[in-house]
């Protein structure tokens, strides 16, 4: 008999039923974002994490926490999803966070944990209501990717919060290559809307071949 490594077994994976509707780069303007993730909601969690083995929240949040040792400070989740980062800046002590997504299915989700202090349904791709400047720290996971969030929503990220604040996001690799995000963290460097940038590589799934692009940063001024 042959032997079948774990990493064989992964790349092997492909993925299925709705989370195959977000896989890739192909996405016209008539994906229903919002549609698709209501009708997910209820099996958003298991799908991703029992199926699929989702780390990229647990990645996201080991690069938060030393950032932001205050951890009663406000931090915003930025498409905070059913709750998956929320879980795991709760289980490492943060005490108030706010959650916003474009999915009321998704928020209902995000609501019955009981560790969101508010939770707004807004869409990232348009001027939220957040006033600017006004959180001190930001984590997204998930939303930079194909029909999502491109390169050009970045700023929106970084009005909403203060100076100097720590901006943790994690994005599917495949959208970061062919948005030129690079092209993009470079020009918002050189105006001086973020500082101390770092990209790192890593696979956030354990069950499928899944590269993301951690990215961490602080921001320079409001915009």
């Amino acid at each position: 008999f042959f032997l079948v490594s774990s990493k064989q077994t992964r790349m092997e994976k492909k993925p299925r039923g709705a989370l195959a509707a977000v896989t890739g780069t192909d996405h016209g303007p008539d994906f229903d974002v919002e549609g698709h993730y209501d009708t997910w909601a209820t099996a958003y969690d298991d799908d991703l994490l029992n199926e699929y083995g989702y780390i990229a929240p647990r990645i996201a949040a080991d690069a938060f926490e030393p950032l932001v040792q205050d951890k009663t400070q406000p931090v915003i989740d930025l498409a905070c999803g059913t709750g998956l980062v929320g879980r795991e800046l709760h289980r490492r002590g943060y005490t108030c966070i706010d959650g916003l997504d474009l999915s009321q299915g998704m928020l209902t989700k995000a609501e019955s944990l009981g560790i969101y202090r508010e939770l707004m349904q807004e869409d990232l791709t348009r001027r939220t209501s957040i006033q600017d400047g006004v959180y001190p720290s930001l984590i997204c996971v998930g939303s930079f990717a194909s029909g999502h969030l491109g390169p050009e929503h970045l700023r929106e990220i970084i009005r909403v919060v203060r100076p100097s604040a720590p901006i943790v996001i994690y994005m599917n690799a495949e959208h970061f290559d062919v948005k030129d995000f690079p092209g993009t963290l470079n020009k918002l460097e050189d105006e001086g809307l973020w500082h101390g940038l770092s990209v790192e590589d890593s696979n956030y799934m354990d069950q499928i071949d899944r590269r993301g692009k951690l990215i961490v940063a602080r921001s320079g001024r409001a915009t």
